[in-house]
């Protein structure tokens, strides 16, 4: 979705995108909460006779039972990947013509953007965009990396 508004020589245009109904696999959680790591989960894990019932595994008894794909590969990490993200906010001001045309300038205007403002999920990855943006991995998070925020300062001029 994208609305721009105007308001005497300002000009304010956000983008939002969101995605709903699919599911993402959070291979970096499942790799660190099946070896030692600090998630609180860790404490509801599996434990024989004491925590049966418990969703996490329990650790393996050496380093390659925990670190195995298939100790690793578990429904329990497949999370729900919806998210509503605001991926870009533009603010400018348009400056008057009175005033231009004292410079010889036709147009000018300064604007202020920003990328990769905010996203709102409850997917516990970095960024549930990015496990649908490749095509080979659909619905894979693989630790990606998460959108970087990007500043913009600028001005177009017109002569």
């Amino acid at each position: 979705m994208n609305n721009s508004f105007t308001y005497k020589n300002f000009d304010l245009n956000i983008f939002l995108i969101g995605f709903h109904g699919f599911d993402i696999y959070n291979y970096p959680r499942a790799r660190l909460t099946s070896s030692l790591s600090p998630f609180p989960e860790l404490a509801e894990r599996w434990i024989a006779g004491k925590n049966e019932n418990a969703i996490i595994a329990g650790f393996g008894k050496d380093r390659d039972a925990i670190t195995s794909p298939e100790t690793v590969a578990s429904s329990t990490f497949v999370e729900k990947g919806d998210f509503v993200k605001l991926k870009s906010i533009t603010l400018g001001y348009n400056f008057s013509k009175g005033l231009l045309s004292k410079i010889n300038l036709s147009a000018a205007r300064v604007y202020f953007s920003i990328k990769n403002v905010c996203t709102i999920t409850k997917y516990s990855g970095n960024d549930p965009e990015l496990s649908i943006s490749n095509p080979l991995r659909p619905g894979l998070d693989m630790g990606t990396y998460p959108s970087q925020r990007e500043y913009l300062l600028g001005l177009n001029v017109s002569f």
